[in-house]
């Protein structure tokens, strides 16, 4: 399990740090930041599709008549590409213990940072 570090963008810039991704992994935003807009950056460089998913344990009901509700994120990364995946409000995302979970159905030469402004 990976754990990223919540970097904060500035008008003076930020020099990103990437993560080597696994299958399953968590950060943890500042309560502070609770308010603001998340940015989770994945880079796929490997030879397959990742699946990234982020838990969602806010949204607890579906449409009427439905039978299965799952309010995950889920952004297909395919080889060779990038992703930048807006997480607000961050609340949503939290689990109880105040992480935010994200799990990678790719992981070889797939990395990821997170981002709040």
């Amino acid at each position: 399990m990976a754990a990223y570090t919540v970097q904060t963008v500035t008008e003076a810039g930020v020099v990103p740090t990437y993560t080597g991704v696994s299958a399953s992994d968590t950060f943890t935003p500042a309560t502070t930041d609770y308010d603001k807009t998340h940015i989770l950056h994945v880079k796929n460089a490997g030879g397959s599709s990742d699946s990234v998913v982020i838990d969602d344990t806010l949204s607890l009901s579906n449409a009427a008549g439905a039978t299965s509700y799952n309010p995950d994120v889920t952004v297909s990364v395919v080889n060779a590409t990038e992703r930048f995946i807006r997480l607000t409000p961050i609340r949503r995302y939290l689990q109880s213990n105040g992480t935010v979970i994200v799990t990678n159905s790719f992981t070889t030469s797939v990395t990821a940072a997170v981002f709040v402004a």
